[in-house]
């Protein structure tokens, strides 16, 4: 009976590994490990939150809407930095907006954030936020 016991035990580690492992291969297949090599051995740094590429703020699952024209770059840029650091960009206000995003002759995107009391940023807050700051 004890061996059997410990056939189990050794077939659930076995098992722990192998998921361990499995994780650690699609977490490195989406980016969020890196490899750093120190003297004695590499070692497997896993990144804390979804972030960005650059380290920066992790905005996952937060919807923003971009409204109006953006002083340095375009809509789709905008939404690619947002998506890159986990956010969703969509096409209209709603009260599960979190953030909306105001450029220059922003409408009736803007009209309705201010009534549904969205916090409105501008193109420089958002980068502030996708850094971290």
């Amino acid at each position: 009976m004890r061996n059997r016991f410990t056939a189990i035990k050794t077939i659930i580690v076995c098992f722990v590994i192998f998921s361990v492992g499995l994780c650690l291969l699609r977490n490195a297949e989406k980016g969020s490990i890196r490899t750093v090599a120190s003297s004695n051995a590499p070692v497997v740094i896993l990144d804390a939150g979804h972030g960005g590429e650059d380290g920066g703020a992790d905005l996952t699952g937060l919807p923003f809407v971009l409204t109006g024209t953006l002083p340095t770059m375009t809509r789709p840029e905008a939404t690619e930095l947002i998506k890159k650091h986990g956010g969703k960009a969509t096409g209209s206000v709603s009260k599960k907006t979190s953030y909306v995003v105001a450029g220059a002759d922003a409408g009736s995107k803007l009209t309705k954030a201010n009534e549904l009391g969205i916090p409105v940023i501008g193109e420089d807050e958002l980068l502030a936020m996708l850094k971290g700051e």
